[in-house]
């Protein structure tokens, strides 16, 4: 086995665990936090054998895209209506007192 093998192990393994937290913070409604992107160096190419393993964190990483992109649209609809709500309820009037001793 070369060294490119743990290396690239290793590359999938943390994908897959950014997957995992991904949708786990989803799943409790907390929004997702993740390392941004900075790709491989000095792994080499992708071992053969390790192509079957990529192709699932590929698809796991596209599910968890489509489940935050779903969750940023949902949450901008809600501050949408909320903002509405709060427009058509509230009015930005001073306060009225009355002197109910008079």
């Amino acid at each position: 086995m070369n060294d490119r093998v743990p290396a690239w192990e290793q590359i999938l393994d943390h994908l897959d665990g950014e997957c995992a937290g991904i949708e786990l913070a989803l799943e409790a409604g907390e929004p997702p936090s993740y390392d941004p992107w900075e790709p491989p160096t000095g792994a080499g190419p992708l071992p053969a054998y390790l192509r079957t393993r990529a192709e699932q964190v590929l698809a796991r990483q596209q599910r968890a895209i489509a489940a935050v992109s779903r969750a940023a649209s949902t949450a901008a609809r809600h501050q949408q209506l909320n903002g509405r709500l709060r427009s058509g309820t509230s009015t930005a009037q001073a306060s009225v007192y009355v002197d109910v001793r008079a």
